[in-house]
């Protein structure tokens, strides 16, 4: 007698291949199943999404999610309506592969699908899916690999007007970090406001008119400007938002030095002294340190 796999058993070796993500060996086992005739369920589904999360593929999780849509549709397998833990690893598999706007899109389908009604659901439990610390943990991982400021305060606000989640102190800081170190817009230095430009030419009856390469130049310092305070004030407004208790000293440093390259000298000189007072309270001891220090000596 041969004993053929269940389904539980292929869940188990598909969540098998999650600690070294291996995706390919996740959906050779799927083929294998259906090639055994094993109807897969939610579980299955949800144990491939997982390992797809694990090794960042979002285009297979996308192909999962829609072949998990196509045979609800078609009833081909059981039980395959997408389930919160469904979408937690479809975000937290776009927010690895720092594809923040699609892991907005699943998160507004989350908010939006109903639950299943034939399930017993306790009194004043939502019928919709509702963002919890899982997700919260998955747009965290989202911006800790980020480096564009603008890009993060879209996202902040978003999530935290639309969906009240708030992204953790932590993420923000090494974000900043990220965006201090790897500047993308360039220095006034090297910038045409640092050089003189003659933006006219004398014409032969004594007028003036302006000539086009200097318009270029003009207009590309004045595009710069425009992107670099855009760049700067998002980067100074995630900046405020980080919690004195959870900033560092590198942070500060990163923050400076990125105020100084931009040419903005007085947040940059706030900042040296906001430094100077935190550097100043992380050498000072508190007030238990102190208590217990004088009950040592007594």
């Amino acid at each position: 007698r041969v004993l053929l796999p269940d389904v539980r058993s292929c869940n188990g070796l598909i969540l098998a291949c999650k600690k070294e993500a291996r995706v390919t060996q996740a959906l050779n086992i799927v083929r294998s199943m259906r090639r055994l005739g094993v109807l897969m369920n939610q579980g299955t589904y949800n144990a491939l999404l997982t390992v797809c999360a694990a090794g960042r593929q979002w285009t297979v999780a996308d192909a999962v999610l829609a072949d998990m849509k196509l045979g609800r549709k078609t009833g081909a397998y059981l039980s395959t309506k997408p389930s919160k833990r469904t979408y937690d690893a479809l975000i937290l598999t776009h927010a690895r592969a720092s594809r923040w706007w699609r892991a907005l899109e699943y998160l507004e389908e989350m908010t939006t699908t109903r639950r299943d009604v034939s399930r017993p659901v306790s009194r004043g439990m939502p019928f919709s899916f509702q963002p919890d610390m899982h997700t919260k943990q998955a747009f965290s991982v989202c911006v800790a690999r980020m480096s564009d400021p603008v890009e993060v305060l879209s996202l902040y606000s978003q999530l935290q007007q639309r969906y009240n989640i708030t992204v953790s102190p932590d993420a923000l800081r090494s974000m900043l970090e990220n965006a201090s170190r790897t500047q993308c817009l360039p220095p006034l230095s090297t910038s045409p406001a640092a050089t003189d430009y003659d933006l006219t030419v004398v014409e032969e009856d004594g007028g003036e008119r302006e000539t086009g390469k200097d318009k270029r130049d003009s207009k590309q310092h004045h595009l710069h400007l425009k992107g670099l305070a855009t760049y700067m004030g998002a980067l100074l407004k995630l900046w405020r938002l980080v919690p004195q208790e959870t900033r560092t000293e590198r942070s500060f440093h990163r923050i400076i030095r990125a105020c100084c390259r931009a040419g903005l000298w007085r947040p940059a000189v706030k900042e040296l002294i906001l430094l100077q007072e935190f550097s100043m309270a992380m050498a000072t001891p508190s007030s238990s340190s102190l208590l217990r220090m004088n009950a040592e000596e007594e």
